[in-house]
């Protein structure tokens, strides 16, 4: 087989046969460097709002041996291609050079940073593509969806489980502050719902559809909710916004931590504060703005333990003789839903009033 150097030999070749070979190398390693880039779609937008990064910067390139020392012709027609390109690195590139005998040139690009899925089209397009067309009828949300989850929920939500567990938080703090909103009459297209977003003063939509074989039951609401953060996150990649998870990230604003409320919660509780255009909270729930301390936590407490006693009997103690495929999808993440409940519980019975220590 014949190697590189002698396929390039100058001496050997008559100077139009030279050329020709020449001119060739060139357009051949200009078409492998633009067939080496990584197999993924990048979406401009998303990849400067989630990482701040531009398409191509950071990545680099892999070669195996080329045998083109330096001073000869071919090592700068190399050089000027990959400069050409944005390829070429004068710490390291000196380096792909190499007086060796080998008959092919190989090299590929791999991005020098860790990517988000939510950033990559050629992951998140079909999804949303297929969501879109399939999503306006029961009977085509039960087709897309069938056999797509090979997880119980709690595994299969695309968030940091301490996220997640903020989010069902938040679900019960925004439902006590009378931040949920619900539209049921969608038809085939099941109930659209929405939360109040401090951040934008206005509701923040759920995506509507939201991913269920069959219209969600209130009963099932968060579970459902939690489930449809996969079509959120594949909207971001239709719409080249981060648009769609705008309730996600009110609900885990509201959320806080585990132990430790979230700021919206403290100040309605010690101040019965809210903030400016925050719907009021039903007294029933939370109690009033005039009340005392302690009359807000006594109605948010038997509030937060009249929705467990209800998620326990709706779907907790859920009917053996009734298909695993009919459970509610809130029954997979059950343990989460109580614990989150308990720890609002827990939480708002040890606020304090306000006091600087000083």
């Amino acid at each position: 087989t014949q190697d590189l150097l002698s396929f390039f030999d100058e001496a050997q070749l008559a100077p139009d046969e030279y050329a020709k070979r020449r001119d060739r190398y060139r357009e051949q390693l200009q078409a492998a460097l633009g067939a080496s880039e990584p197999l993924v779609k990048l979406n401009p937008s998303l990849l400067r709002m989630v990482h701040d990064k531009a398409i191509n910067e950071d990545t680099s390139l892999v070669f195996s041996s080329i045998p083109f020392r330096e001073g000869t012709e071919l090592h700068a027609v190399t050089k000027g291609v990959l400069g050409q390109l944005g390829f070429w690195d004068d710490a390291t590139s000196d380096a792909w050079f190499q007086d060796a005998k080998v008959d092919g040139i190989e090299v590929f690009a791999m991005s020098g940073f860790p990517y988000q899925p939510i950033v990559m089209d050629s992951v998140m397009e079909p999804i949303a593509r297929g969501w879109l067309a399939q999503s306006n009828t029961q009977d085509s949300r039960e087709a897309f969806w069938k056999f797509k989850r090979a997880r119980l929920l709690g595994e299969a939500i695309p968030a940091d489980p301490k996220v997640i567990r903020s989010m069902v938080r938040g679900w019960y703090v925004a439902k006590a502050l009378g931040r949920l909103h619900v539209d049921s009459d969608q038809g085939e297209r099941g109930p659209k719902l929405s939360v109040w977003d401090a951040s934008s003063r206005r509701l923040a939509t759920f995506p509507h559809p939201l991913l269920s074989a069959r219209n969600a039951r209130p009963h099932d609401f968060p579970g459902v909710v939690m489930q449809s953060l996969t079509i959120a996150l594949a909207l971001c990649s239709a719409e080249g916004s981060l648009e769609p998870l705008a309730a996600y990230r009110a609900l885990s604003a509201l959320g806080g931590d585990p132990g430790v409320l979230s700021s919206a919660l403290v100040e309605w509780v010690q101040n019965g504060a809210l903030v400016a255009g925050a719907p009021a909270p039903d007294a029933s729930r939370a109690g009033t703005t005039t009340g005392p301390l302690a009359q807000r936590q006594e109605a948010l407490r038997d509030y937060f333990v009249r929705e467990a006693a209800a998620f326990r009997e709706s779907v907790v103690d859920h009917d053996l003789s009734v298909s695993v495929y009919d459970y509610p999808v809130s029954w997979e993440i059950r343990e989460e839903l109580l614990s989150a409940l308990g720890d609002l519980t827990s939480s708002v019975m040890a606020t304090r009033a306000a006091d600087s220590g000083v």
